[in-house]
């Protein structure tokens, strides 16, 4: 943290967290319009995510109510990683889980964190996201998986925004992600922000408590 470039990468990212997100105001009476937002529903319908959907993307009403703290707190794989682990029905993965059931988690999905990593690997998965994995600066064998999700998946959150700059900020670093094989990144140094996440550890990257950060909400690294 001390070196200057590092300080004002991690500066801004943090800035960038901090600031809310807006989405522009929709023209209801517009026929086009209208039919436009049908065929983007029925897309994300077929296309994006459904276990815990609306926390993933920060679109459900704690994140829209204010209720998640956007002002991240420096934070580190390890630490995520070593958190305790949900109890049930947060650690499984039901077809229909029941919505109230599986509302965010405690105060870890309600505090952004800021954390320095290394990059491993990415691609890009069936619904769009693409599914980075990270490592601790000074551990290789410290592995997070980080998501970045698919514009259209994320019409219905205030943040939409700041995941769409996140994932282009990866992609101007990294190049193209655009296939289901992994993607060697070298291991470059970056700064990543964002929303921690409990998922069902589905893959590859994920500590055994499953931890993630899901959304993506800033990244910085040089290249990769």
């Amino acid at each position: 943290m001390k070196r200057p470039l590092a300080a004002a990468a991690a500066l801004a990212l943090a800035g960038a967290l901090g600031v809310a997100g807006r989405v522009s105001g929709r023209p209801d009476g517009d026929p086009a319009f209208a039919a436009s937002a049908s065929i983007r529903a029925q897309v994300r319908a077929a296309q994006c995510g459904s276990w815990r959907w609306l926390v993933k993307t920060l679109a459900d009403d704690p994140a829209k109510q204010g209720q998640v703290k956007f002002s991240p707190q420096w934070s580190s794989v390890r630490k995520l990683a070593q958190l305790g682990s949900p109890d049930a029905p947060w650690n499984t993965a039901p077809d229909f889980p029941p919505p109230p059931a599986f509302a965010r988690f405690g105060k870890v999905e309600r505090q952004a964190v800021l954390l320095p990593v290394r990059l491993s690997k990415a691609k890009k998965e069936p619904d769009g996201d693409i599914h980075l994995i990270v490592s601790a600066p000074t551990d290789q064998t410290l592995e997070l998986v980080v998501e970045f999700p698919a514009l259209i998946c994320t019409d219905t959150s205030p943040k939409k925004q700041q995941m769409d700059n996140a994932r282009q900020k990866l992609l101007d670093a990294c190049g193209p992600i655009i296939s289901s094989t992994w993607k060697d990144l070298h291991h470059a140094k970056a700064y990543i922000g964002g929303v921690p996440f409990f998922d069902f550890g589905h893959g590859k990257g994920h500590p055994p408590n499953g931890a993630e950060i899901h959304p993506a909400l800033g990244f910085s690294a040089a290249s990769c």
